[in-house]
């Protein structure tokens, strides 16, 4: 009897077990091919989509430029976004044909511009196509870029999936009437936090308490061992219970027999020590975590006790504390890049201050250099702060955090710019690789192309060159936001 309820027990948890693990499905494309061509929407999504074969897309391409890419080959899918870059061009209908003619055959999905012109220029020449309309997603301060590419991906995901019918998409698409389907907003998954909560490309909705999208601090490594004690927690009490059931159901039908009463009251009795167990590990961990809140390093990140066994955790960054003098103070709106990279480095990992550098000629981030360059100015100072922290004023350093999945860097030079997903002095730098833009969820890229990487990495540490693509990703020096140094250094977004 004893070894019959061991069974029992065991195939219950694998049950459980089971059960937990295959309620997240997951969409794959074992025998598709996928092409992602177009501007920095199509960098940023290419990021985050699973599957991507290649990849054609370049910050701040045009239709007419992207028209002009390499789309040889040939794919069972293909994912197109243009027409942001020059909405009200007389040559836009041509240049969106002259792209889906790249491959005729694909299934293929439009993403739809936040610009009404373009949006309705491109509809037209999608015809049956399916589409995914950026508009149903919250737009960066730009107007142009989606907050948030995991989420537009999603959509886009889905569309991928239902691209070879025509009927009434499933998932919360739509049917135009006049064309194929439109997936928005309805149909694409959140960001899912899982154990991670924080360094993401996007926010999960269902975590109103956490906004997954910020900066790791060590508040969150709390965060992630609460989340694992909970979820131990929530396994071992269905166990336990699930025991004390059917140990009642044993007594209940032992009719008298000593034996199969005594393993009912040794099973429940056993059940409940484990519950107790649970309470005890529980108070031990809120002891420590309490204990831990006291001290200088955790109380800095954000961690406060409310209650006897209660605690609120600070996931705003805490990383900036650092003092920068002249920036515009405050804490700043902070923010990631868009996404797929139209900004420099993904995450922080330069190894300087946040001080500017005022009193050296021979430093590439002295403000007396960057005096003459878009960073000029009133907040040349900041982005003096911002050049020091990102490189420490090394013209040739590379990325230790944007590391692809071949070990190469991604990210070069004063600003720590992404050559995975941006041209560098005309150079095509994102052809260089495979695997998509790196981004903070995303490391797959890998290096296909050795000269062109070299190429683009020489530009890249070449101080004026560098200088000069972080100009453009910062819009001439107003927006900080593509850097992570900005928001450890407390400098507002716009400047």
């Amino acid at each position: 009897m004893k070894k019959q309820i061991s069974k029992a027990y065991f195939l219950m948890s694998l049950l459980f077990l089971g059960g937990t693990f295959i309620s997240f499905p997951a969409t794959t494309f074992a025998a598709d091919t996928i092409l992602v061509i177009g501007d920095s929407i199509a960098v940023g999504v290419s990021g985050s989509l699973r599957g991507v074969t290649k990849t054609s897309a370049v910050v701040g391409a045009s239709s007419g430029t992207i028209a002009g890419y390499d789309g040889s080959g040939t794919f069972t899918h293909m994912v197109i976004s243009a027409g942001s870059n020059d909405p009200t061009s007389s040559s836009l209908a041509a240049n969106l044909r002259r792209i889906r003619a790249k491959q005729p055959n694909a299934k293929t999905v439009w993403i739809l511009p936040y610009n009404a012109s373009a949006k309705a220029t491109v509809r037209s020449v999608a015809g049956s196509d399916a589409t995914v309309d950026l508009s149903s997603f919250p737009a960066a301060p730009d107007g142009v870029h989606p907050r948030s590419y995991s989420q537009v991906a999603a959509a886009v995901q889905t569309a991928l999936g239902a691209a070879a019918s025509a009927a009434t998409p499933p998932g919360g698409g739509t049917s135009t009437g006049t064309g194929g389907p439109t997936y928005n907003a309805v149909a694409s998954g959140p960001v899912e936090a899982g154990l991670v909560t924080c360094g993401l490309s996007g926010d999960d909705p269902r975590t109103s308490n956490i906004d997954e999208s910020k900066p790791c601090t060590a508040c969150h490594a709390l965060l992630m061992v609460d989340t694992i004690i909970d979820w131990i927690r929530n396994v071992m009490t269905v166990i336990a219970i699930a025991m004390i059931f059917g140990m009642v159901i044993l007594y209940i039908v032992s009719a008298g027999n000593d034996k199969m009463i005594g393993i009912a009251k040794g099973g429940i009795k056993a059940a409940l020590i484990g519950v107790v167990w649970i309470l005890v590990a529980w108070v031990v961990v809120s002891t420590v975590i309490r204990i831990m809140g006291a001290s200088d390093f955790f109380s800095a990140a954000g961690l406060q006790q409310t209650g006897t066994f209660s605690f609120t955790c600070d996931t705003a960054s805490n990383a900036g504390t650092a003092t920068s003098t002249n920036f515009g103070a405050g804490a700043g709106s902070g923010g990631g890049g868009t996404g797929g990279g139209t900004g420099g480095g993904t995450s922080f990992s330069g190894s300087g201050t946040c001080q500017p550098v005022t009193n050296s000629t021979s430093n590439p981030c002295s403000t007396s250099n960057l005096a003459s360059t878009c960073f000029g100015g009133a907040s040349v100072n900041a982005w003096s702060a911002i050049c020091q922290a990102e490189s420490n004023g090394n013209v040739r350093i590379p990325s230790s955090t944007d590391v692809c999945a071949d070990g190469n860097a991604a990210s070069f030079g004063l600003f720590q710019i992404n050559i995975t997903a941006n041209t560098v002095d005309g150079l095509n730098c994102p052809a260089a690789f495979s695997g998509g833009a790196y981004t903070a969820s995303n490391h797959s890229c890998r290096v296909i192309n050795p000269t062109l990487y070299n190429q683009c990495k020489a530009a890249a540490t070449n101080a004026a060159k560098n200088i000069a693509v972080a100009c453009r990703l910062s819009n001439n020096g107003t927006n900080t936001g593509p850097w992570g140094a900005a928001r450890r250094c407390s400098i507002p977004r716009s400047l």
